[in-house]
C-alpha cells in the first residue's frame, strides 16, 4: 500500500514540476525586451539624397545620368538604391550652384538659396548629357565587395586605390587645416555617413575629374 503511495506522490510531484517549469519559461518569455532584436533600417544613399533638400541638385543629374547605353540601362539613382559598398562624394546644392555658373548656365546671384525652386531645376536640366556624366560618375566610387572608404583610410596625400565611375583615380591631400581635398580642389565639409549601402561625404565644389586612368596609376 505504501509503495502505491509513493509512486502516486512522485506522479503528482512530477506533474507539479512540469508546471512550474513551464510557468517560469513562460514568465520569461514575456519579460524579453523585444527591442534588443529589431533591425535598425538605414537610408540608402538615393533615399539620403531624396531626403535632402540640400541636393536637389545632384538629385536631378543622377536621375539623367544613366549606367550604360542601352534604353533600358538603369540611372544612377536606381543603382545607388540597391545593395552595395560606393563612396560618395556628394556636392550640395551651393556647390552646384558654383559649377553652373562656370559652365555658363547661371551665374551664383541667380542661383542663391532663396531662389533654387524651379530655377535651380530648370538650370541643371539645361546640362548635356556629357555634363552630367562627367560630375556624375566624378563623385562616385563603387568599392565591389569591399567597405566604402571612411575618412580614416583616405590616402593623405595620395590616391583611392579604387576608381570612379569614369575609371579615373581619384586623388586625396589635407590642407594646412587637416580637411581632406578631394581631386584636387573640393574640400570635405562633412564626412562618414554612413549608409546602408556606402559611405558618404559633403564636398562644397563638385570634383575635378582627374585625366589619369587606373592603369596610368599602376604604371
Amino acid at each position: 500500500m505504501n509503495f502505491f503511495n509513493l509512486q502516486s506522490n512522485l506522479k503528482w510531484l512530477g506533474a507539479f514540476f512540469m508546471l512550474c517549469l513551464a510557468f517560469s519559461l513562460g514568465s520569461c518569455t514575456e519579460e524579453i525586451d523585444e527591442s534588443n532584436f529589431a533591425i535598425k533600417e538605414e537610408l540608402t544613399i538615393s533615399e539620403y539624397i531624396a531626403s535632402n533638400d540640400d541636393f536637389s541638385l545632384i538629385k536631378v543629374v543622377f536621375d539623367n545620368v544613366k549606367l550604360g547605353k542601352t534604353s533600358d540601362a538603369s540611372s544612377l539613382t536606381s543603382v545607388l538604391s540597391t545593395r552595395g559598398n560606393y563612396t560618395a562624394f556628394l556636392p550640395n546644392n551651393v556647390a552646384m550652384q558654383k559649377y553652373l555658373a562656370e559652365l555658363g548656365l547661371a551665374t551664383v546671384e541667380e542661383m542663391n538659396p532663396e531662389q533654387m525652386g524651379e530655377l535651380g531645376v530648370a538650370n541643371v536640366e539645361d546640362m548635356t548629357s556629357e555634363q552630367m556624366e562627367l560630375i556624375a560618375n566624378s563623385c562616385i566610387i563603387d568599392n565591389g565587395d569591399q567597405s566604402a572608404y571612411e575618412s580614416a583610410d583616405f590616402p593623405t596625400p595620395g590616391s583611392f586605390t579604387m576608381p570612379n565611375l569614369k575609371n579615373r583615380i581619384v586623388t586625396c591631400r589635407a590642407d594646412d587645416n587637416g580637411d581632406f581635398i578631394i581631386g584636387g580642389t573640393s574640400k570635405v565639409i562633412k564626412s562618414d555617413i554612413e549608409l546602408s549601402n556606402g559611405m558618404l561625404h559633403i564636398v562644397e565644389t563638385v570634383i575635378s575629374p582627374s585625366n589619369k586612368m587606373l592603369p596610368d596609376l599602376i604604371a
